[in-house]
């Protein structure tokens, strides 16, 4: 059963995801770069605002505004899209990520603090 995300229009999430089992899923310049491109390209398209994100080779964590409520949508296509970038360049089938996307919404500024401490800015 899915757990109900408490979000809102214009509330801030530390969100983030990881490979099945842990597996690493962005290894080397050229899957973090393409996994890049289409954050870039669903967040326009969304309209998400993007705050800061980290990139590791199991997982990424993705600080963003829900800017226009959409953030699940957001979210199904990034991973969907990499998902399949990922298994087309490995011949593999199956999920590639452990599950949905969790996410946290940020209430105050000390948790915002601390889920930007490793990431990068945009």
């Amino acid at each position: 059963m899915k757990r109900v995300r408490i979000t809102y229009e214009g509330a801030y999430h530390h969100a983030m995801n990881r490979g099945i089992n842990g597996e690493d899923i962005f290894t080397g310049n050229k899957n973090k770069a393409q996994f890049l491109d289409y954050l870039e390209e669903y967040s326009k398209k969304l309209k998400m605002r993007i705050l800061f994100y980290c990139i590791m080779d199991n997982h990424y964590h993705i600080v963003l505004e829900n800017s226009n409520g959409k953030m699940s949508d957001f979210f199904r296509y990034l991973n969907g899209q990499y998902g399949m970038y990922y298994r087309s360049i490995n011949g593999d089938t199956g999920y590639v990520f452990q599950n949905r996307f969790k996410s946290t919404l940020i209430q105050d500024d000390s948790y915002l603090r601390v889920s930007i401490g490793y990431g990068l800015y945009i």
